[in-house]
């Protein structure tokens, strides 16, 4: 009887060690001062010396879903100097470099600068 208990106590007590040793599933590898949408100025076209900008979106989701161009993903920050956003159905993984422009934090991706949707100015 004494083996009995002491079995269910080892138990109870290695089942506590090991979900207080687990992983947080809301945000485990997300971070949400980055979830929203982000927007860029991207060069479109240049005709007659004159650059032609499209506005490109970044969306990034709480629950670490995220897309490109309409293309859907997931998301994930690498630390705390990149944001990795892997496109499903492409094997393409998207790295954003985490900068400061302006006082203001920006995701970099190649000449591409990534500002928050409300802190966005379009070009013309």
């Amino acid at each position: 009887m004494k083996r009995k208990i002491a079995l269910v106590v080892i138990a109870i007590v290695v089942c506590l060690i090991m979900g207080a040793c687990s992983k947080n599933n809301g945000d485990s590898n997300t971070n949400s001062e980055f979830v929203g949408e982000w927007k860029a100025n991207q060069v479109s076209s240049v005709m007659d010396g004159e650059t032609v900008y499209k506005t490109v979106v970044v969306q990034l989701n709480k629950d670490g879903t995220g897309s490109y161009k309409d293309r859907q993903g997931t998301w994930e920050v690498k630390d705390n100097t990149t944001i990795v956003l892997t496109l499903t159905n492409e094997n393409i993984g998207m790295v954003f470099e985490i900068g400061d422009e302006e006082g203001k934090i920006v995701l970099k991706y190649y000449q591409d600068v990534f500002y928050r949707a409300s802190e966005f100015v379009e070009k013309q």
